[in-house]
């Protein structure tokens, strides 16, 4: 009882009291904080897993779809060039069995391709590389062809259009590389109908082995989808023997006039 009287020992008490239960409150609490915290973890966790929570077949699922798309756009691609191709190929296949030439001159103003025709025509091995003045060296546009109507209507004009400028077959072609096929209206029929292609024209033409031929030109812009220029295609025509029998035609009524006045006279 003594001891217990003692105020010293009985305020020691008091404060191992208290002490002993502050320590045991705050474990209590600790552990409900931490609890707490464990569970809204949980929670968010569950909100958006990680890759890591991820079961392994949603991995394979996902790499399966991957390669299949991987796969479809490789067919895709695979028939895209098939196509290509055999558009390209059926292309060079009618090119090449015309029987008028066609010469493709690419932006730069070279040849990129001509069929056989074109070769024989021109009186070139392979014409691939040149230039229209190159290739036609000065020819100059003689008039309009036979049947056009609207040539027909100018005939009256067209000596006139020629002898004031003289047009150059490899200048309408660079012409038309440079103005998007829009070429100058001094060409006899486009000067009345503002067609924008260099149509329907006659040239004469000397081979490199210095034979002489009409040629009906034709020149036309190669546009692509969205109307980008990719080149000008131009198609030639021998018409060399259809000139020979209209001269000779003409010189046939020729002589035929000059026999009726010599027999009036």
């Amino acid at each position: 009882m003594k001891v217990l009287a003692n105020p010293i020992i009985l305020r020691a008490a008091v404060v191992l009291f208290c002490s002993t239960f502050a320590f045991v409150f705050g474990l209590i609490m600790i552990r409900l904080l931490r609890k707490s915290i464990t569970e809204d973890a949980e929670i968010s966790s569950e909100g958006s897993p990680s890759l890591e929570t991820l079961p392994l077949h949603v991995f394979n699922t996902v790499i399966h779809q991957l390669k299949q798309q991987q796969q479809e756009e490789k067919s895709q691609a695979l028939a895209e060039q098939t196509r290509a191709r055999t558009n390209e190929a059926l292309n060079q296949t009618v090119i090449a069995n015309l029987s008028c030439g066609v010469l493709i001159f690419g932006t730069n103003g070279l040849v990129k391709t001509s069929n056989p025709a074109a070769k024989i025509i021109l009186g070139f091995v392979s014409p691939t590389g040149m230039s229209a003045e190159d290739i036609f060296r000065g020819a100059v546009i003689s008039r309009p062809l036979a049947g056009d109507s609207n040539a027909l209507e100018a005939s009256g004009n067209v000596e006139d259009e020629l002898a004031n400028e003289t047009i150059c077959v490899a200048d309408e072609i660079d012409v038309a590389l440079r103005s998007g096929g829009r070429s100058r209206q001094v060409i006899v029929e486009n000067a009345l109908t503002e067609h924008a292609l260099t149509e329907h024209v006659l040239t004469e033409y000397e081979t490199p082995a210095n034979e002489q031929r009409f040629l009906a030109v034709t020149v036309s812009p190669v546009l692509a989808e969205d109307g980008t220029l990719l080149g000008v295609a131009c198609v030639i025509d021998d018409r060399s023997e259809l000139e020979l029998i209209r001269n000779g035609q003409t010189l046939q009524r020729e002589s035929a006039s000059a026999g009726v006045g010599a027999t009036v006279s």
